[in-house]
């Protein structure tokens, strides 16, 4: 019987202690890059990266009922989308090549920055690549996060980019 509370005890103390060394010892650093193909130009596929209002076209986290907020310039560095919850903040922007932008979370977890490519090697067809990276917070527990992040947000970061090319190459640039 006391073999059996000892083994008890050690299960008990010992599972958590593992639980916290593995997380301290997952990377905090990640990537998460999608593409897609889109029937369009880079000029006709910028506006809708390069201006935050231009999100509820396709953006999978976009809700009318939120209630989002803009400042700044309508587009480019600056530009602003705040929703509840956090904001995006276009930090630079090439014409028709690239958008970055940052994204802060009013919860306090650490901001991660996203960047859109645009690629036509061939008239009227770009590839459109779509990065997220970032650093998980310091916490073991949170390190977790890591092990989902590529399904989870990848998921969603593929889902904005269908949906943008469904727009694009139903609607054009016709905002």
């Amino acid at each position: 019987m006391k073999k059996l509370v000892t083994i008890a005890i050690s299960l008990l103390l010992g599972i958590p202690l593992l639980i916290l060394v593995v997380g301290l010892l997952l990377p905090r650093d990640f990537d998460v890059p999608r593409e897609i193909t889109i029937q369009a130009s880079p000029q006709e596929i910028f506006p809708y990266i390069n201006n935050p209002s231009q999100r509820k076209h396709w953006s999978p986290w976009y809700s009318p009922d939120s209630p989002n907020r803009f400042t700044g310039p309508e587009a480019g560095p600056g530009a602003t989308m705040y929703w509840q919850g956090g904001k995006i903040v276009i930090t630079q922007a090439e014409p028709h090549t690239m958008v970055e932008y940052q994204t802060h979370f009013d919860d306090g977890y650490p901001t991660s920055t996203s960047r859109f490519t645009l690629v036509a090697d061939t008239p009227g067809v770009t590839k459109v690549q779509w990065d997220f990276w970032g650093k998980v917070p310091s916490h073991p527990l949170r390190r977790y996060y890591i092990l989902r992040i590529d399904q989870s947000t990848g998921a969603k970061h593929m889902k904005g980019l269908q949906n943008l090319k469904q727009h694009i190459e139903s609607h054009g640039n016709r905002k």
